[in-house]
């Protein structure tokens, strides 16, 4: 896609800019930041919002697609290609069949303007995602578990558990884990279940307003550039 392509052209000064947007963040610039995100209003109303976004996505799962092959995704980053997405919103207004199969998720995702990509992610079972990085800093990666793996006691290790910068942390029904996706991360779902996922990048807090405003602006227009 064009727009795609224009954004391309940013990815050279992208390093400079997440520099920047490191040294005048609010937020942590740590990996993780899942407490002060849980902090949020727009995370804890979603949080509080997981058995009806469950519900929503249990009956219209059969219109996810494969994930890998997209922007940001290439082919071979899992390890059997067996991920999969429903893109709700990316960075523009969430599409006309969004809101007609989870009107109530799209609904409430609505209501905050620092929500700027909501998606569900599907990790089938058995399957590795392979370390990797994303691109911009501006954002918040936010994972609030749909559907997760249960971990068996007497097994050593959990059946599913995202890694970030060399830290595991164990997906939990109804739990939300929020990092800095510039640094690198993998997933890895041991278990013969979905590990289902609300996927969300939130805008990160600055210090100033000027910088807020930067954030908001390259949110609002070159990273629109990458909508679906």
């Amino acid at each position: 896609m064009l727009k795609h392509k224009l954004f391309a052209l940013f990815m050279p000064i992208l390093p400079v800019l997440n520099w920047w947007v490191g040294k005048y963040s609010a937020d942590s610039t740590g990996p993780v930041l899942t407490a002060e995100m849980c902090e949020r209003d727009s995370i804890s109303q979603l949080s509080a919002m997981l058995p009806i976004i469950a519900s929503e996505y249990e009956a219209a799962r059969g219109y996810a697609t494969d994930i890998e092959g997209d922007l940001f995704f290439p082919v071979g980053l899992t390890e059997g290609g067996l991920w999969k997405k429903y893109v709700l919103k990316w960075y523009d207004a969430p599409s006309d069949e969004a809101k007609r199969l989870f009107p109530a998720t799209v609904g409430l995702i609505q209501r905050y303007s620092d929500v700027h990509l909501a998606m569900f992610s599907i990790l089938g079972p058995g399957e590795t995602i392979k370390p990797h990085c994303g691109p911009w800093r501006g954002s918040v990666r936010v994972h609030l578990c749909v559907s997760t793996p249960m971990s068996l006691l007497d097994e050593k290790m959990s059946h599913c558990v995202l890694n970030v910068a060399g830290q595991g942390y164990i997906y939990a029904e109804s739990a939300v884990f929020a990092f800095d996706d510039t640094y690198e991360h993998s997933v890895v779902n041991r278990s013969n279940e979905e590990r289902v996922v609300l996927f969300l990048d939130v805008e990160r807090k600055m210090k100033t307003a000027m910088a807020q405003r930067f954030v908001s602006f390259f949110n609002s227009t070159i990273a629109k550039l990458t909508a679906r």
